[in-house]
């Protein structure tokens, strides 16, 4: 059940691949078992009207990522100003 004090601004999803992270703009829905994502998602509350950011690192079972990519979405949460919530 979604909380009635928040109000979304927006959801960005990227694919990360070594040290490079890419927005997917297309299925946003659709999270292959291959694949580690970020999913980058701004809201703000009715409360205090701050902006608040929330970064969630997706792994898929049969994703092969190593150091590079969990350096790189480590990196995004930082540029946010948050850590990574793990998904």
């Amino acid at each position: 059940m979604s909380d009635p004090t928040v109000k979304s601004i927006s959801v960005d999803v990227m694919a990360i691949t070594g040290s490079i992270s890419t927005v997917i703009l297309g299925d946003t829905n659709v999270f292959y078992e291959t694949e580690l994502l970020a999913v980058v998602y701004r809201f703000k509350t009715a409360v205090d009207s701050l902006v608040t950011t929330k970064v969630w690192g997706w792994r898929g079972k049969r994703c092969q990522a190593g150091e590079r990519e969990e350096r790189k979405l480590a990196d995004l949460a930082r540029h946010y100003g948050t850590e990574v919530v793990r998904a």
